[in-house]
């Protein structure tokens, strides 16, 4: 039953989906109607949409991706040509006036790297040369489109800046555009600083950290960290930190804080306002509790030292034809030491007394005057109170000649016993200002000193027993000059 029935069904279907029909040659046929595919329907058409623009998209996506790789790599091509590099340092020597010469340089979308940079000066400018290595920058995105590139960082590993007086009378030639590293801070961890590019040259700063920053609206700055100071003719100094402004035309040092490599103390050096360049610079010197030895020098320093300190101390840089540099620091301090001068060894033998070969201090002052004639101490007074006390001056050519006047004083508890009531040498003046004086001149080399304390002594009392006949004095003159 239930078969008839289905087969009555599909008869209705047939039928009601079918009719007869008549062809032009008399024949007849039966003619079906066509029935709508499921695959047509309208849910079935939107998820085929969909998945065709998808499709598209993807192709679209790896279109782009192609061509921004194509694009970089032609991008990255240019910035590592040979072309490229020689407009990069000329474009860097237009900004800053010197011929510029960039080393193994390599580019890649985020940062560029160079195995060294040179920078030349001409011989008008106190700048000289800068040699880089090993520098690295990061790369904006930016900068791979514009003329200048950017970052947080530019770092050189190395570097070394010679500066000297410049040998032209002209100016240095106006900058003619900016310069094409724009970066936050500039920074190298080891860098040194030569004043002559002579291999043993008068001032050297060396093994110190150097970062240049330049704030939104303020000059550029430049900050050294640690590192040694050799000057010549001084001991060397530690560099604590230093702090400099440079502007278009001006430069200032802020501060520049030096340690005596031995001995304790410390010395602050800072100029009294921005200084022009080409124009004469003062700066302004405070020493507090440092060795005089680290100021006089290995040479004269081994013959006179104590703790000193100084609230007035100036150089003075001139740039002009005289092209000088003068030192001026007036001091006072404790702990005074002096030594290997002649006359002291003289005076111990003459006294008897070991004190006066190596003696000691307990006040000190002076003035110390240092420009190309030399090095002097002036208005000097070495004292140890009811004792010993030694006043004038000493000066030392450049080639370490010695020379001064030496006014020593001894007191007269020594010089006079009190069984005679006599001095005990005629050279010796009659007690004054609590001492019995003389002077003593000051001669040949700083590793020989030498000084006629000695044949004053002979002189005076050969000058007050004019019998020729050989005495007392003449014996301890033998005493005084046998080796």
């Amino acid at each position: 039953m239930m078969e008839s029935l289905k087969k009555g069904e599909r008869e209705k279907r047939h039928q009601a989906n079918s009719e007869v029909v008549t062809r032009p040659d008399g024949s007849r046929v039966v003619r079906v109607r066509r029935r709508k595919r499921r695959s047509v329907q309208p849910h079935k058409r939107g998820a085929r949409h969909d998945r065709r623009v998808g499709i598209v998209m993807v192709i679209l996506g790896v279109v782009v991706l192609l061509a921004l790789a194509v694009g970089a790599l032609l991008l990255v091509a240019r910035f590592n040509s040979r072309s490229f590099r020689e407009d990069l340092s000329r474009r860097a020597g237009r900004a800053t006036g010197a011929e510029v010469a960039l080393e193994d340089l390599s580019v890649t979308p985020i940062r560029a790297r160079a195995s060294a940079a040179r920078f030349e000066w001409p011989g008008n400018m106190f700048l000289k040369n800068l040699m880089l290595s090993n520098l690295m920058a990061e790369l904006r995105l930016r900068s791979m489109f514009g003329e200048t590139w950017s970052g947080e960082e530019l770092l050189a590993q190395s570097g070394t800046l010679t500066l000297g007086w410049p040998r032209a009378e002209s100016p240095p030639a106006a900058i003619e555009e900016a310069f094409p590293f724009i970066y936050d801070r500039y920074r190298c961890p080891k860098f040194e600083i030569r004043w002559s590019d002579r291999r043993d040259p008068p001032v050297r700063l060396y093994g110190s950290e150097v970062t240049l920053r330049r704030p939104p609206g303020a000059p550029m700055q430049v900050l050294l960290n640690g590192g040694r100071i050799a000057i010549r003719g001084w001991n060397e100094f530690l560099l604590d930190r230093g702090t400099t402004l440079f502007g278009s035309d001006r430069v200032e040092l802020r501060s520049l804080r030096l340690h005596p490599a031995r001995g304790g103390g410390n010395i602050l050096v800072r100029s009294n306002g921005p200084v022009r360049v080409g124009q004469p610079a003062f700066l302004w010197l405070q020493a507090d509790g440092i060795p005089l030895s680290s100021l006089l020098g290995p040479g004269l320093g081994r013959l006179i030292d104590a703790k000193i300190s100084s609230e007035g101390g100036s150089i003075e840089c001139d740039p002009g034809p005289a092209r000088s540099v003068a030192v001026r620091i007036d001091f006072k301090g404790v702990e005074g030491q002096m030594e290997d001068f002649l006359f002291l060894s003289n005076l111990q033998t003459t006294l008897r007394d070991s004190f006066f070969s190596k003696p000691t201090f307990d006040t000190v002052r002076g003035a110390l005057r240092v420009d190309r004639s030399g090095m002097r101490l002036e208005d000097l007074k070495f004292e140890q109170r009811s004792l010993l006390v030694v006043r004038g001056s000493i000066a030392v050519s450049p080639g370490e000649e010695l020379s001064g006047t030496l006014e020593v004083g001894v007191s007269p508890n020594i010089m006079i016993p009190d069984t005679t009531g006599k001095k005990r040498w005629d050279a010796f003046s009659d007690p004054r200002d609590g001492y019995c004086w003389i002077t003593v001149e000051l001669s040949g080399r700083l590793s020989d000193p030498k000084d006629d304390f000695s044949a004053k002594l002979y002189k005076a009392a050969r000058d007050a027993h004019p019998d020729g006949a050989r005495n007392r004095f003449e014996e301890a003159f033998d005493r005084l000059t046998e080796p």
